[in-house]
């Protein structure tokens, strides 16, 4: 499903997932000595490392980030200059969350539909409640 293929050069992830889905992530994927956390969300992979794949990729470095729901996943990432957040979940539920990036702490409750997920973005020059139009994508 996630379609990881090791090659001689950089790792390619190239998710197959069915129609209806938007998203799936992967946390510390061990791959060369390195753990890799990459998420695909409505149509492009984000990841920690420098891999290769069909969908279009964004490289960045993993932030802080948790729930109080071990069912809500939640991955933060900065990439070029944003602070990304994937909140998903396969079942219905809602968390507290905790966001972090450069010296900003944000707490947050979310609910969400099973399979759902949103990506939360925050611009490097804005406050933590300065949060952007949410993107939801339904797994």
């Amino acid at each position: 499903m996630l379609g990881v293929k090791p090659g001689l050069g950089d790792l390619e992830i190239t998710p197959a997932i069915p129609a209806g889905w938007r998203w799936v992530a992967v946390r510390d994927l061990l791959y060369r000595g390195n753990r890799i956390t990459a998420f695909l969300y409505d149509g492009t992979l984000y990841s920690t490392e420098r891999v290769t794949s069909e969908y279009p990729v964004r490289t960045g470095v993993l932030l802080p980030a948790s729930s109080d729901n071990d069912s809500v996943l939640v991955i933060g990432m900065m990439v070029d200059n944003e602070a990304l957040f994937l909140v998903a979940s396969d079942e219905e539920g809602e968390a507290n969350l905790v966001l972090e990036y450069n010296s900003f702490r944000t707490e947050k409750h979310i609910r969400l539909a099973a399979g759902e997920a949103v990506l939360l973005r925050f611009p490097l020059m804005s406050q933590p409640d300065e949060v952007l139009p949410i993107a939801t994508a339904q797994k």
